[in-house]
C-alpha cells in the first residue's frame, strides 16, 4: 500500500473563513492496512529481524540464552 494513495486529513477547525485546510504529511491509514503482532518476540523479530535473536542467544544483550527474548 502507498502512502500518496492514502488519503489526505483535514484540520479539525477551519480559518477565519470556515476553511479547513489539508494536513501537510498526514494520512488517513485505514486499520486493513496494520499486521497485529502477537507478542514482544514477534515485534522485536518484525522490526529489527532475525539478527536480534542471534545477539540475545550470545548474551550482549539485557536477554540472556533463552529459547525466546522474554526467558519462557
Amino acid at each position: 500500500m502507498q502512502i500518496a494513495n492514502m488519503g489526505a486529513v483535514k484540520h479539525t477547525k477551519g480559518n477565519a473563513q470556515g476553511t479547513k485546510a489539508v494536513r501537510p504529511g498526514h494520512r488517513s491509514v485505514k486499520a486493513s492496512a496494520f499486521t497485529p503482532i502477537e507478542n514482544l518476540d514477534d515485534l522485536l523479530l518484525h522490526l529489527l529481524g532475525s539478527e536480534i535473536l542471534t545477539v540475545a542467544k550470545r548474551g550482549h544483550g539485557h536477554y540472556s540464552e533463552g529459547e525466546n527474548l522474554i526467558g519462557e
